[in-house]
């Protein structure tokens, strides 16, 4: 799963839907043991963990520029955007 591309969704997505994806995000945040910062790149299923390439190592996605899309929320309005706009 990708973080940066689901909370770019999240922006274009009515508040409903895009609590959703927040709140997926959260989860993984809240409930993965990890020691390193937060990625962009993690497994959804099983323990939740970072995924592995094709010789099972760890792809260590994190801290990258793409996680300036976690912005995104905020760049269309604060609480996830204005919506008394027209769409």
């Amino acid at each position: 799963m990708k973080s940066d591309w689901k909370m770019s969704a999240a922006a274009t997505c009515e508040p409903s839907t895009r609590r959703l994806f927040v709140d997926a995000i959260a989860e993984w945040l809240n409930n993965t043991a990890t020691d390193l910062p937060f990625t962009d790149l993690y497994n959804m299923a099983g323990h939740g963990h970072y995924r592995n390439n094709d010789n099972g190592d760890l792809i260590k996605f994190a801290a990258r520029p793409v996680q300036g899309a976690h912005f995104a929320l905020l760049a269309i309005g604060g609480k996830g955007g204005n919506t008394t706009s027209p769409r």
